[in-house]
């Protein structure tokens, strides 16, 4: 028998699928190459949830190929500048991302709005 499932699609989550495939990322190169790929082709929105999320994080060590800046903050900032249409949220328990321009700073300003209009998901 099977047990009921918490999520509950146009509720909690947008859809139930199947996945054709699965892959685990041990490695936290694989993990962070995986993350900027998936980001860099994300057309509406991404969203973080991490115990500690620091913006100066380097995704890539060395040079990347794409163009894109290495940290984490600039990274998002260099999606937000490209694609228009996306939102990013972040929702980080110790909060230590650091503001450190102008675009920035309005992401975390919008973030703060958006969060206040998701408070009711929290328990």
């Amino acid at each position: 028998m099977l047990e009921p499932s918490i999520l509950k699609p146009g509720i909690n989550c947008w859809r139930i699928e199947k996945a054709d495939r699965l892959s685990f990322l041990v490695d936290g190169a694989a993990y962070f190459q995986a993350f900027r790929e998936t980001a860099k082709n994300a057309q509406h929105s991404i969203m973080i949830v991490g115990w500690d999320v620091d913006s100066r994080f380097k995704l890539t060590r060395g040079s990347v190929a794409d163009g894109l800046p290495a940290s984490l903050g600039d990274f998002l900032n260099a999606l937000l500048s490209r694609r228009k249409s996306l939102q990013i949220y972040v929702l980080d328990w110790d909060f230590s991302i650091v503001a450190h321009n102008t675009l920035l700073k309005k992401f975390l300003k919008f973030l703060e709005y958006k969060l206040q209009s998701l408070a009711f998901l929290l328990p």
